[in-house]
């Protein structure tokens, strides 16, 4: 069995099954699409987009795909031109294509990675890596947060290698807090077979004021991360999304459900007009990693002093296109001691 049929295999998926099976498809294979069949025959498709917005539906990994499938994509006949698919993923802003013959049987997968070669040469990923880890006293007290030993190496180590492995080269580190201890440990990424450029605050500008120092081609896509996430979530699918949105800037969010351990009374003018026990808060929540286009950062005055949430708050009132990516993966915020502690 070709490399090819290997893949396509693993990314196909009977009608039957739940949200959780492509999940597990998702996570596991490269192609970053499931394949769906009825009785056997091609039937639709569900990528990573189709994914993320079933989620702000409100479905759950028990829904049946049936529910998110798209049963609309695009495909090409065997024996289609190279130039044909590419053109066609281009026109339609799609990143992968199955190939179905006359009698409706799978074929084949085209991925945009398997006939471009995509090594996001003109993207770039950026590290927020200089604050003072004031939740993490007394570790923080002699180096930085982003240096704190995560199995064995820095945090924000893990998170440049995991950039590495989906094909990112372009690292931009922004620092303040002993910021000669990173540039002295990575110094210009030499040693990891990257660039690493550094920006450095003269004073605290926040969590998104950095941002406004950067000198960057115009509408460069661009991956920025805190560099206390710890997560499985795929930068590549990220950014694809991003850029099917037509997304100016795009937040990672993880939908939460918190339970309050108290009843609750439901007051209105000074009477209880109900009562809910241990009621269930749902929200998404920022987890710290965004996509965004570069020229958005034209917005933040130089040297302005912002953090994330004001700096999305200004895009949409300045009507940009602010979309969320909404995440099933794991995710840990290692700026929390407990965090720390308790996974490691």
């Amino acid at each position: 069995m070709n490399e090819m049929s290997f893949k396509l295999k693993k990314s196909i998926l009977d009608i039957d099954n739940n949200i959780g099976n492509v999940i597990n498809i998702l996570n596991k294979h490269s192609s970053r699409i499931v394949i769906i069949t009825k009785k056997g025959k091609f039937f639709g498709i569900i990528n990573d987009g189709d994914l993320r917005r079933g989620f702000l539906k409100g479905y759950t990994i028990k829904d049946k795909i049936v529910k998110i499938v798209n049963t609309k994509s695009i495909t090409v006949k065997p024996k289609t031109q190279k130039k044909t698919i590419i053109e066609l993923m281009k026109k339609n802003k799609c990143f992968q294509i199955p190939e179905v013959d006359s009698k409706n049987n799978i074929t084949n997968i085209y991925t945009i990675d398997d006939l471009l070669l995509n090594n996001l040469n003109k993207s770039f990923f950026i590290i927020m890596a200089g604050g003072f880890g004031t939740r993490l006293r007394p570790m923080t007290n002699q180096i930085p947060k982003p240096m704190i030993m995560i199995n064995g190496k820095p945090m924000i180590q893990v998170i440049i290698e995991k950039a590495i492995d989906e094909g990112f080269r372009n690292f931009i580190i922004s620092t303040f807090y002993k910021s000669n201890i990173i540039k002295k440990y990575f110094g210009n990424g030499d040693k990891f077979n990257i660039k690493i450029k550094y920006i450095r605050e003269n004073a605290p500008l926040g969590t998104a004021g950095s941002l406004g120092l950067l000198n960057l081609p115009d509408n460069s896509s661009v991956v920025v991360s805190n560099c206390d996430v710890f997560s499985d979530v795929s930068y590549l699918n990220l950014l694809d999304y991003h850029n099917n949105k037509l997304a100016k800037a795009t937040m990672a969010v993880k939908y939460l459900e918190t339970i309050n351990p108290f009843g609750v009374a439901n007051i209105k003018n000074g009477k209880i007009i109900d009562l809910e026990e241990k009621p269930i808060s749902k929200s998404y929540v920022n987890i710290g990693v965004y996509a965004f286009n570069s020229s958005v950062f034209s917005k933040i005055k130089f040297n302005q002093k912002i953090d994330m949430p004001d700096f999305f708050r200004l895009l949409i009132k300045k009507k940009q296109n602010v979309v969320a990516y909404p995440l099933h993966e794991k995710w840990l915020d290692l700026g929390d001691k407990k965090n720390i502690k308790n996974n490691f």
